[in-house]
């Protein structure tokens, strides 16, 4: 058996604005193109299309995203705890130390991607789709 290379995980810094309105958060990917140091939880996010949004040291808890497509999506240092991601289009997108743990992620599609230092933990990912993605020090544990 070989060894395998240790995962690094996110660097998430201490001090995360919460964010627990829909609102504010729509306002904030609209409005930048960098979304940094946030904690957002407990909100729907409803179908949404944005490209190119980039979030850096964030946490995402019991969030669902209802069908929502964000191509070209850059997430460095970005957690999802207990997260519905069903159905989510993160094609073409880049996502380095990256944790998905106890999510749902059915038919979700991370195609065309590149995928660094990524967990994925507990997740029930049925009919997912990595077409194509490249993955490099990527672990699917308990999956």
């Amino acid at each position: 058996m070989r060894d395998l290379k240790k995962i690094q995980k996110p660097k998430i810094n201490a001090n995360l604005e919460i964010i627990d309105n829909v609102e504010e958060l729509l306002q904030l990917i609209e409005d930048d193109e960098k979304i940094c140091d946030k904690l957002i939880e407990n909100i729907d996010i409803p179908t949404i299309d944005e490209s190119r949004v980039s979030f850096d040291s964030c946490v995402f808890r019991n969030v669902n995203f209802e069908n929502c497509t964000f191509r070209y999506i850059d997430l460095m240092d970005v957690t999802f705890e207990k997260c519905d991601l069903s159905n989510i289009d993160f094609s073409e997108g880049s996502i380095f130390r990256t944790e998905f743990v106890n999510c749902k992620m059915i038919g979700s599609k991370i195609e065309d991607a590149h995928l660094k230092d990524c967990l994925f933990k507990n997740i029930l990912g049925d009919y997912s789709s990595f077409a194509f993605s490249k993955l490099n020090k990527v672990s699917f544990e308990s999956s």
